[in-house]
């Protein structure tokens, strides 16, 4: 399958939000109830237009044709958008979620040249599960490891991770963290500051623990763990200066070691949608600075000097 973007759908979204027409807190989901009013009595035109995707392998007049709904009863969905992005990175929609991106800017009043922290990362842990537990009598509680010290992680396009014990220690001390739902700041469910999200570190990793508030968002959220949907956790940080280390192992591949002290803020814990989507855009950086700082090998050394003496023999031949 092959999603490429649905420019009907992309002028629509866009009118809508132009207009006004867009609902900035609600989460989303689209169910089989909600197409079938879409389609209408088989109406497609209009069906094609709450889509930013199409799959060109499947009739234009069956469901399977269209991907990535982005809203329903009149508007655009925010938390959809941000699942496009997330879906879309993961599938390699590039075109899908650029145009997601701009729409969340123009959403949020971003304009183009505005400052961003470049420093931000977010990561996803395997090898941890976030879940809510409701005691009787009691607030739900939403708990999990948002990083876990001392493991591997997955691949990170080209890279693994691993984070050592005390790596969030001087974070947590300077750092006011929320627990978001998808990182979107719009659906906040709990903060450090206001003691709605308790987060410490322990023999594990990072453990956090959420008092889940009584809003719209937080309730979908909460039927959606109940059921499965959701039980991944996400967090976002930024890595101080020298708080890293790079190694290359036999085979050239890379190893990024986050030190002891190495965080330098943790920006929020975050139950997600779909959790393979690592922002490692800064790590990239900073090893594409320790390549362009690499010792040459002797292979290469000896290549160099044997182009040299190369150079040195054509030089006095043509002389």
């Amino acid at each position: 399958m092959s999603v490429t973007l649905n420019g009907t759908g992309k002028s629509h979204a866009i009118a809508l939000i132009n207009s006004g027409k867009v609902d900035k807190s609600s989460g989303w989901s689209m169910s089989a109830d909600d197409e079938n009013k879409l389609l209408g009595d088989n109406d497609w035109a209009e069906y094609s237009k709450w889509f930013l995707g199409i799959d060109a392998s499947a009739d234009k007049e069956t469901k399977a044709h269209y991907k990535y709904p982005f809203g329903k009863d009149g508007k655009v969905y925010r938390s959809a958008l941000i699942a496009i992005k997330q879906r879309g990175a993961a599938q390699g929609a590039d075109s899908l979620v650029s145009a997601a991106g701009s729409m969340l800017d123009k959403i949020d009043g971003k304009k183009e040249g505005d400052s961003v922290d470049l420093n931000i990362e977010r990561r996803y842990c395997p090898f941890t599960e976030v879940r809510i537990i409701a005691e009787e009598g009691k607030s739900p509680v939403l708990r999990g490891h948002a990083a876990v010290f001392n493991t591997s992680s997955v691949d990170l396009g080209g890279f693994r991770e691993i984070i050592m014990p005390n790596a969030f220690r001087s974070a947590l001390s300077n750092s006011d963290p929320r627990c978001l739902f998808n990182h979107d700041p719009n659906l906040i469910l709990g903060r450090k500051s206001a003691n709605t999200l308790r987060v410490d570190e322990d023999a594990r990793g990072l453990p956090f623990e959420c008092d889940m508030p009584g809003t719209s968002y937080s309730n979908d959220l909460r039927i959606s763990m109940d059921r499965g949907d959701i039980k991944e956790c996400s967090f976002g940080f930024s890595v101080r200066k020298d708080g890293d280390k790079w190694e290359k192992d036999s085979t050239g591949y890379w190893t990024r070691t986050i030190n002891e002290d190495g965080i330098e803020k943790l920006y929020d814990v975050s139950p997600v949608t779909y959790p393979a989507y690592p922002d490692t855009s800064c790590a990239m950086r900073s090893l594409d600075k320790i390549k362009a700082e690499e010792i040459p090998t002797f292979d290469e050394m000896a290549i160099r000097k044997l182009r040299l003496q190369i150079e040195s023999i054509l030089y006095k031949m043509e002389e």
